[in-house]
């Protein structure tokens, strides 16, 4: 059986990022694999310039950049990672990707690469834990 992966509520994506239930609905089911992101127009416009398609992954963070209206999706790694790994010889995970809402302590969405959990946090705060 597989199991799922436990992601903020609506009320603490509502409560955290001050933004209505509705739109936190959203973030949530996007978050949950609920929604679908190839109906952003963001993610649309991505993938019609790309070759190979995005992983789903991927798509999942450029449509919940564009429902923040975010300044796009960033990552946060070190370079003495104790578990940098590859998934080719071209594309590296990195430890988290977080959307950039414009300050280190502005309240964003932050997601796990590893296991795919996501945080409503601030990156600043992730960084200043590792």
């Amino acid at each position: 059986m597989i199991r799922a992966i436990p992601q903020p509520s609506i009320k603490t994506i509502e409560t955290r990022l001050s933004l209505p239930r509705s739109k936190a609905r959203e973030i949530r089911q996007l978050m949950t694999g609920e929604r679908s992101p190839n109906s952003y127009e963001s993610v649309a416009k991505w993938v019609a310039q790309c070759y190979n398609e995005p992983r789903d992954d991927e798509k999942v963070m450029c449509a919940l950049n564009e429902v923040l209206e975010g300044y796009g999706v960033e990552v946060i790694d070190t370079e003495n990672s104790d578990k940098p790994y590859y998934v080719d010889s071209f594309y590296r995970y990195f430890l988290y990707e977080y959307i950039n809402m414009g300050d280190t302590y502005d309240m964003t969405i932050v997601r796990n690469c590893e296991t795919g959990r996501f945080y409503i946090t601030t990156w600043g705060d992730i960084v200043e834990r590792m």
